[in-house]
């Protein structure tokens, strides 16, 4: 899973979770050497930062496109912290540390995308709860993404809801 929030400043982009691999044992694996680039755009989700394997295709992007505007955000591996992970178009990427035929890849890994937000990124495209991106063809597993609500906004609905019922048992 993808979660993308702000400070109103710079948007954070956390990816947790796991992916089943054990179908694609020993199929077409190839290893990137020193591959640097933290990138988010519709056809991919990567932060890499030193050798990583990927697979040939094993996944497929499931065509929601939550970005708006077309320009993928890039930048230097330094804007990323955690392993290695991520996928572009049909392959999947993994961090060298985990092996280079994991059975299951634990991601672990945040980036920031400065002067950027959620609403300049996805405008209202993750309003509606998680965006399916990218499936795996053999175990099913998903990363999807999705906006965790500004604690502001937060705070304002539970005001609001408190408010609400302090009026309510004034009547």
């Amino acid at each position: 899973m993808i979660t993308v929030s702000d400070d109103g400043t710079d948007l954070t982009y956390s990816m947790t979770g796991s992916i089943d691999r054990s179908g694609d044992a020993g199929v077409g694996i190839a290893q990137n050497d020193d591959a640097d680039i933290v990138f988010a755009g519709g056809i991919g989700v990567l932060a890499m930062d030193g050798d990583t394997y990927f697979d040939t295709p094993v996944g497929v992007t499931v065509g929601a496109d939550p970005f708006v505007g077309g320009v993928p955000f890039l930048s230097s591996p330094s804007a990323a912290v955690g392993a290695s992970f991520g996928f572009l178009g049909e392959r999947l990427v993994w961090d060298d540390a985990l092996g280079n035929d994991p059975d299951t890849i634990v991601v672990d890994v945040s980036f920031v995308d400065p002067g950027e937000t959620v609403a300049s990124v996805f405008g209202t495209n993750l309003d509606g709860g998680p965006v399916v991106l990218w499936t795996h063809t053999n175990s099913g597993d998903t990363v999807s993404i999705q906006a965790i609500p500004e604690p502001s906004s937060s705070l304002l609905l539970v005001a609001g809801v408190a408010g609400l019922a302090f009026r309510r048992n004034r009547k």
